[in-house]
């Protein structure tokens, strides 16, 4: 999913915090179960910062889902990053100010991800993140991600590779080592 043709354009990234692009969605449904592709209501790509925050594409402000619908069931928050399995938020999350701006917190334990520890886990000491190493942006952290993405871009360096799992900009032995190992 991350291979998001939308049509958000930068001339160039905004401010040194940021580490990489993702792909936000907001979906409408009574569940976190029932929430699927099918119940997309909207989606925009989006700045991550080095602490986590997820921001516009000014680098600044938060990223504004528009065109959302009225909806009478929960919206659930999907982030897809490149490389990453994507996660869905396992509480409906909520527009405090009807202005299109929503705010959910995954880092604060494997329960704020539907799905807990499946493609999620602790980075640190009371702090969780999204699994790396997912290459082919299958949903999987499999050996196609390590044969056909990773061996064919190995020495690949200063740009913007999708085997390169740690996101430094080039593709060595440790982001095989270091990411796609442990979560395989």
């Amino acid at each position: 999913v991350w291979y998001y043709e939308g049509t958000e354009t930068v001339g160039s990234i905004p401010s040194a915090d940021i580490t990489d692009w993702v792909l936000i969605e907001l979906r409408h449904a009574a569940t976190p179960a029932a929430a699927n592709s099918a119940t997309v209501l909207s989606r925009a790509a989006g700045f991550i910062n080095k602490d986590g925050s997820i921001v516009g594409l000014d680098g600044t402000t938060k990223l504004n889902l528009d065109a959302i619908t009225p909806f009478t069931d929960n919206l659930y928050a999907v982030v897809y990053q490149q490389n990453h399995l994507g996660i869905m938020s396992n509480n409906g999350v909520t527009d405090a100010n009807n202005d299109g701006l929503f705010d959910y917190n995954f880092t604060t334990g494997s329960g704020q991800v539907y799905g807990g520890t499946a493609g999620y886990k602790q980075l640190e000491t009371g702090v969780w993140g999204m699994v790396g190493g997912d290459g082919t942006a299958d949903g999987n952290i499999y050996t196609d991600d390590f044969d056909g993405v990773w061996t064919p871009q190995f020495g690949g360096e200063v740009n913007y590779f999708t085997a390169d799992y740690n996101l430094d900009g080039n593709v060595y032995t440790d982001d095989i080592d270091g990411v796609w190992t442990p979560n395989f």
